[in-house]
């Protein structure tokens, strides 16, 4: 595209909700250009650590670069069924077994009397079941929030059972 004299046109790009750049180039229309947050980065990949030092039962995938929007904590088991995984969702305070393309019908299908501290939700095409969690931020550092990791972790182990909810065997 020669631009010359002629006024650049501009095409939004996203970064994150209502977060737009604005460049002079028409091949970046709709490409997301991600920021490196370097703390989200550092607490990932501590929390990878963590596990791979504490939790054996517990995969997560090495961390890459992420961003400030980067507040969850994607995991599994390690014989986990294809489309199921933990989310440690650190902005909402809740530790998730998502089953995904699943409804919360066939959930409870399969299981009607869950214990009271376990939710049965819809997520989008994922449905969960959801344990509340105590608070961590990214901003604080793993190290000083064990406690609080280590009590997610303790969620994800009582939900690891239910991993076959939908397995052949059930």
């Amino acid at each position: 595209m020669d631009l010359g004299a002629e006024p650049l046109s501009v095409y939004p790009t996203t970064l994150a909700i209502g977060q737009f750049v604005m460049t002079d180039n028409e091949d970046d229309f709709g490409r997301y250009t991600m920021s490196i947050n370097a703390a989200n980065t550092s607490f990932h990949r501590d929390y990878w650590e963590h596990l791979a030092r504490k939790h054996p039962r517990i995969y997560m995938t090495p961390p890459k670069n992420k961003g400030s929007y980067s507040n969850w904590i994607l995991m599994k088991g390690h014989d986990f069924p294809k489309g199921v995984r933990f989310h440690h969702k650190l902005d909402q305070q809740v530790l998730e077994l998502g089953f995904d393309g699943r409804n919360i019908e066939e959930i409870f299908e399969k299981k009607s009397d869950w214990p009271e501290d376990i939710r049965v939700v819809q997520k989008g095409k994922t449905a969960s079941l959801m344990i509340k969690v105590p608070s961590v931020d990214m901003k604080i550092g793993v190290g000083a929030q064990l406690d609080a990791i280590e009590k997610a972790l303790q969620a994800a182990y009582r939900l690891m059972p239910y991993s076959s909810l939908f397995s052949r065997a059930t």
